[in-house]
């Protein structure tokens, strides 16, 4: 036979009996006591003193973060510029007394006009050079100069044939050796089978060539160096004339003046063969033969100079 409960296990057993009859009671009211402690929690946290910090925002972080890296950029640039200036500022101008020298602008030389040097040239103020390029070659350039206005210049340039031999100096040559000699010489007049070309008052003068025209080679004699009528006596040193083409046209460059025997004569200037060469003249194409008869000028004086092509600058400089 059981006896009575003691105090605390009825205490007990009445709740559970309690609870038992009563347990969706017993939740509203656990969720009660949870909402009210959860009111009186958040009352307190706005009851916080001012003093206390307020919790940053993530977004809040961002922008700090953005300004203080906007703030650190512009003082290293203004560190930069303040360095650099102070470089500059202590950086010396350069010493101009070390320094090169300008460099000074670059002098034109004005070279003085060429002239022809030498006695032989007199007051000559049209020239006919012609120059070879070795002794032993039968081409050789024809070229004319003119003076005008106190200044050489060049007129004309043509090939040219000359001595089937060559060249040779004017006091080593010997007649018939078909060398051309080298030398400055006058020009006393021209000749040939064909009419003048020049008709100017101012021609050179001019010889027509006939059947019966020769040219007097005998030393000693008043016609040396001349054209004459008539048939040649026998033994009479002479050049036939009536050449149609070699003689259509021609100047004369009285050559061996001074009648020395054995030198020879009849050096002429005229028109070529077509051979390559001559027996010691100078020859260029007819038509040229004609621009020259009608460029040269009796009342300049002209002359004829005949060179080697280098030393063509020992006359003309």
């Amino acid at each position: 036979m059981l006896g009575k409960p003691k105090p605390r296990t009825r205490f007990w057993f009445g709740m559970t009996n309690f609870m038992s009859r009563h347990r969706l009671t017993v939740v509203v009211l656990a969720l009660a006591v949870c909402a009210v402690a959860g009111g009186v929690a958040l009352w307190l946290g706005t009851m916080r003193t001012p003093d206390e910090p307020v919790p940053p925002r993530l977004a809040d972080i961002t922008d700090v973060d953005q300004q203080e890296d906007q703030t650190a950029s512009e003082t290293s640039t203004s560190s930069t510029d303040t360095a650099d200036a102070v470089v500059a500022s202590e950086t010396p101008e350069p010493d101009v007394s070390d320094s090169e020298p300008p460099v000074p602008p670059p002098v034109t030389i004005v070279q003085p006009p060429k002239s022809f040097h030498g006695s032989a040239f007199g007051d000559a103020t049209q020239v006919i050079v012609v120059t070879a390029d070795s002794m032993s070659t039968t081409r050789a350039t024809l070229r004319t100069y003119q003076k005008s206005g106190g200044t050489w210049g060049a007129v004309m340039s043509t090939s040219a044939c000359v001595g089937k031999r060559g060249l040779v100096l004017d006091a080593e040559r010997v007649e018939g050796q078909l060398q051309t000699p080298i030398g400055t010489y006058s020009l006393p007049y021209a000749f040939g089978i064909a009419a003048n070309p020049n008709t100017s008052g101012s021609s050179l003068a001019y010889e027509r060539v006939g059947t019966n025209t020769y040219y007097d080679g005998n030393y000693g004699s008043a016609t040396f160096n001349d054209q004459v009528e008539g048939v040649p006596s026998a033994g009479d040193n002479y050049e036939y004339m009536y050449l149609p083409t070699a003689y259509k046209y021609g100047i004369d460059t009285n050559f061996n003046p001074e009648q020395k025997p054995g030198k020879g004569n009849a050096i002429f200037i005229h028109c070529n063969t077509g051979s390559g060469y001559t027996a010691g003249c100078v020859s260029i194409g007819e038509s040229k033969m004609v621009e020259l008869l009608r460029w040269l000028d009796r009342t300049q004086d002209p002359v004829v100079l005949i060179c080697l092509t280098s030393e063509f600058a020992d006359f003309y400089h």
